[in-house]
């Protein structure tokens, strides 16, 4: 006879129960996101506007955006730091 409790599904709950705090911690930690300033379309899958004529060129760590430093910039409307206990530069 198979008991509801055999020693197989006991084990599987016992680790699921275990298991339960953990993925729950893991929920609540935020996500990391990495801005790559390599396109002029989107950063991290935000829309962006362009003002200007900055240009994507090839940096010695691949692509980049290169701004003149008179009217060229990006405007984002997403604050990347907006709830973020730290950030690294």
């Amino acid at each position: 006879m198979n008991h509801p409790l055999s020693r197989p599904r006991l084990l599987a709950v016992a680790l699921v129960a275990i298991a339960m705090p953990f993925l729950a911690a893991a929920a609540d930690t935020p996500s990391q996101i990495t801005w790559n300033f390599d396109r002029l379309d989107s950063i991290a899958g935000v829309a962006m506007k362009v003002e200007g004529q900055p240009k994507v060129i090839d940096g010695p760590m691949g692509k980049a955006i290169e701004f003149d430093g008179v009217d060229d910039m990006l405007l984002i409307e997403h604050h990347p730091l907006a709830g973020a206990a730290i950030f690294y530069l």
